[in-house]
């Protein structure tokens, strides 16, 4: 379609066994390699946390255009734009609805930058605003659906330079079992502020949560966090 269809009906109608022969290896190797470098630099903790899974497909087609289909043959602009447009994309939920076009219009957006030529569209910037714009405006995510909620915790993850584990100092690894802990476990909320109802409404609250291994986050159970 050069670009212009990803929809279903399109891709049963034309694709054929051909084009597995023909691009699956490549694909895999794009895509796997797309995944290992959002894990490396940390702007991931686990796919199964990613925001968004479907924007792996514009990376997959920058680093397609890249010299070698090799992330390190990157400029410092090109990686500052591509980690602007992963994290503006997130906070602005630019995914969230039409994925079909905007998969598109951000693979074309990538191969230029992957190029290096500019983006004459400035309209482009204007889709990529952020819905949060203060630290009250996270107060009201609370739902782990949420790619906001999900935006929150990676990015954390981002500005760490990897989240620990919590009974050790090693790195967090992509395979983990991750949960999304309460810093402040529901328990001990209901128990030590049963009769504040502010509290209480922000128990589920992103602000107090945290990722941690499902088998850490267990043997925390209802303690408090200066206890755990």
């Amino acid at each position: 379609s050069e670009g212009k269809e990803v929809d279903k009906a399109y891709i049963l109608t034309n694709l054929n066994h051909n084009h597995f022969n023909t691009y699956w290896d490549k694909a895999c190797f794009l895509f796997e390699s797309s995944l290992n470098y959002l894990y490396k630099e940390n702007i991931i903790l686990s796919q199964a946390w990613m925001p968004y899974e479907n924007m792996l497909i514009p990376l997959m087609m920058f680093l397609n255009e890249m010299k070698g289909n090799d992330f390190s043959q990157m400029d410092e602009n090109q990686q500052k734009f591509l980690k602007y447009w992963y994290w503006a994309s997130v906070f602005s939920q630019r995914y969230s609805s039409g994925s079909n076009e905007v998969i598109i219009q951000d693979s074309n957006i990538l191969k230029l930058i992957a190029k290096n030529q500019k983006i004459a569209d400035r309209i482009v910037f204007n889709r990529l605003k952020p819905q949060v714009e203060g630290y009250e405006d996270l107060l009201s995510y609370s739902k782990k659906g949420s790619v906001i909620y999900k935006g929150i915790l990676n990015i954390i993850n981002y500005e760490a330079k990897g989240l620990k584990d919590w009974t050790n100092t090693s790195k967090l690894s992509m395979s983990s079992k991750l949960e999304d802990h309460h810093i402040f476990p529901t328990a001990f909320i209901k128990e030590a502020y049963k009769n504040n109802e502010q509290v209480l409404a922000l128990t589920d609250c992103v602000v107090n949560r945290t990722l941690m291994p499902k088998i850490t986050n267990i043997r925390i159970g209802k303690k408090a966090p200066s206890a755990y």
